[in-house]
């Protein structure tokens, strides 16, 4: 396979996996939603934070972690990311409740943590950089001009499927006026993640059963 075969195969894999509803872009939705754009790109750029340690982690020859684990330590590690991204939808439940449109005066800081930790916590994303990745781009050794190719496809990736999701929630904040609708949408929002989370943790217990 080429490089650009093999560059293009992985842009469009990330691609599809970013644009796919996940906990990080629906979470990104909700932050734009309840408190505008600049706590969205700030969250923005917590997530793709997070997406670079796992790809850095990868690229560095750690993938081979995740074949040493044994699926019932691996499977733990999971349920204890969906129990925190519970966490985090009762979080926006709770939010939505107390929802109103005037202009939020917090610290972006959190919101870059927040979309960190989300990344570090999501199921998908470690099962993209652990499994795909490897398979996507070999287990050999790559070259620094094709690491540095991956890093900054990774990062204009992913900031493109953000920014989609940023723009998306700020015409659909356009559109609602209304806080009580605004309001059902971020609830719905809430309900997309704890569904994530449980269907991972079904999926999980399902195949240790098994």
């Amino acid at each position: 396979m080429n490089l650009l075969t093999l560059l293009g195969s992985y842009t469009f894999t990330l691609m599809l996996a970013a644009l796919i509803p996940g906990p990080g872009m629906t979470g990104l939705l909700f932050k734009t939603l309840s408190h505008g754009s600049s706590h969205g790109l700030k969250m923005l750029a917590g997530l793709v934070t997070g997406d670079l340690l796992y790809l850095i982690l990868v690229l560095s020859g750690l993938s081979w972690l995740g074949h040493a684990l044994s699926s019932t330590f691996a499977a733990a590690l999971i349920l204890c990311a969906c129990a925190y991204l519970l966490y985090l939808a009762c979080r926006f439940w709770s939010s939505a409740l107390s929802f109103n449109l005037s202009k939020d005066t917090s610290s972006t800081s959190s919101s870059y943590k927040e979309g960190l930790l989300i990344t570090l916590a999501n199921p998908k994303t470690i099962s993209f950089y652990l499994a795909l990745v490897p398979s996507i781009l070999g287990t050999a050794a790559l070259h620094p001009e094709v690491l540095i190719s991956v890093v900054l496809l990774t990062i204009v990736t992913l900031l493109a499927a953000g920014s989609l999701y940023i723009f998306s929630a700020v015409k659909i904040k356009h559109l609602l006026s209304s806080p009580s609708a605004l309001s059902m949408l971020l609830r719905a929002t809430a309900i997309m993640m704890a569904g994530f989370a449980c269907s991972t943790i079904y999926l999980e217990i399902v195949r240790l059963i098994r």
